[in-house]
């Protein structure tokens, strides 16, 4: 077996040198497991391993519910979900929350995510119809685009997420159960964001206008909230049904696909043109998603092929610390990883070296997977690579390290969450242990 100096310098630096040179993270994962294979196995050898991943990589009936939920997303998008949502929680906000629009930012960011699943997509959605509203209003710039940048990747962490059903192919875990996993965390995260807030305009109250003296009348917060009601329940009912077993993740997809057609043309919202537009760009997503995780599988069975799962793995059982601090060493350097990729792509490259870690430790898949994608969540918004603060950038031409610093007390608040989960596992396995 080569040695571990060896393995590490094809594996790590050919990879680096493949990023700098702007190679799509797809091909160059692709091109570094073919190339480890090369250097360290026969030709033969490599050839039929790699034809054996592609297909049943490809012939995976888990990744099938990843063009479903993307143009699930693409439909409510399209068809002015993230308006009505918003429509919806700002008066709320705005006069019982001292923060106002930044907690309608939050709570926004993590129903739209209920029914997206991807950070960008997220976090585009809700920024489009929420800046005018803050802009108008007088709100700190950097901190109200910190919020958004912080709480639109809450679609990571809240199902339906892209990045459970990557995880959940790479590693074999249920998806159904990562989905429900990631329930209560994302809850938790949320309100870790609102106490975050709510803690900074108390000290900071220069940074939000002053809240409306007039309250409206009761009833009226119930029509407003009314309004959202058709969506918390699209949302809802693929929780449920996944949950209650009847329905896998890609037929929970299949129905939440055909039941966002109905709500967003009761919207009035949805035409032709943008359901084409909606389909148009599934296909370019889905393309996307499905290149990388192809080009991840190749990357893994490569990498343990070679055997430098295994010695990384012998590595970090050595160390003389308990499991709960070699975990706390592994997601330091997840933020770190955060700080210069972006979170699918963490997972994509990580995974297949520090899932054995964790298991071998004696953590649970499910925690395994709903920390990881946390970690990428937090990765967002870390510079010099964080990918909604580029986003929000484009959108608003704020300075992205002025966003990144009006998103540091949501990063205190997401790395808390982090912690909570760490030492609290079960707030990850309780839900999914009770499913049929």
């Amino acid at each position: 077996m080569p040695d571990m100096l060896s393995l590490v310098a094809v594996y790590v630096f050919l990879l680096l040198i493949l990023f700098a040179l702007r190679l799509p993270i797809g091909l160059a994962l692709a091109l570094v497991g073919t190339l480890g294979f090369v250097f360290f196995l026969d030709p033969g050898t490599a050839g039929k391993a790699i034809a054996m991943k592609l297909h049943s990589s490809l012939y995976n009936f888990t990744i099938t519910a990843i063009p479903l939920f993307v143009l699930m997303a693409e439909i409510v998008a399209r068809g002015g979900g993230s308006k009505v949502l918003y429509d919806a929680i700002t008066p709320v906000a705005e006069r019982l929350l001292p923060g106002g629009l930044i907690h309608a930012n939050i709570v926004t960011c993590a129903m739209f995510g209920a029914v997206c699943g991807s950070a960008l997509g997220g976090t585009a959605a809700v920024a489009g119809v929420a800046m005018p509203e803050l802009k108008k209003r007088g709100y700190n710039p950097a901190f109200a685009l910190g919020s958004l940048a912080a709480a639109g990747p809450l679609a990571l962490t809240i199902p339906p997420s892209m990045d459970y059903i990557i995880f959940g192919a790479l590693t074999g875990t249920s998806v159904g159960k990562l989905f429900i996993a990631g329930i209560i965390p994302g809850i938790l995260l949320a309100g870790l964001m609102m106490l975050a807030t709510l803690a900074t305009v108390k000290f900071q109250p220069e940074l939000v206008p002053r809240r409306p003296k007039e309250m409206l009348a009761y009833a009226s917060y119930i029509v407003t909230v009314g309004k959202a009601l058709p969506l918390l329940l699209l949302a809802l009912s693929i929780i449920y049904s996944i949950y209650g077993g009847i329905a896998t993740p890609t037929e929970a997809a299949a129905i939440g696909v055909g039941v966002a057609v109905v709500i967003t043309l009761v919207y009035r919202q949805l035409n032709w043109r943008r359901f084409l537009e909606a389909v148009g760009a599934t296909v370019r997503i889905t393309a996307t998603l499905l290149f990388l995780y192809v080009g991840a599988s190749i990357y893994a069975v490569s990498l343990a092929n070679v055997g430098l799962i295994a010695l990384i793995k012998d590595t970090f059982l050595a160390l003389p610390a308990v499991p709960l601090a070699t975990a706390a060493i592994m997601l330091v350097g997840y933020t770190f990883m955060g700080m210069f990729i972006d979170g699918l792509s963490m997972i994509l490259i990580a995974t297949p070296i520090t899932f054995p870690i964790f298991i071998a430790l004696g953590f649970h898949p499910i925690w395994v997977g709903v920390i990881v994608v946390l970690m990428g969540e937090i990765g967002c918004i870390t510079p010099p690579v964080g990918v909604t603060l580029f986003l929000l950038q484009g959108m608003s031409g704020e300075d992205p390290l002025s966003i990144a610093k009006g998103a540091i007390p949501f990063f205190i608040a997401l790395m808390a969450g982090a912690i909570i989960l760490l030492f609290f596992p079960v707030l990850t396995t309780w839900l999914p242990s009770y499913m049929v």
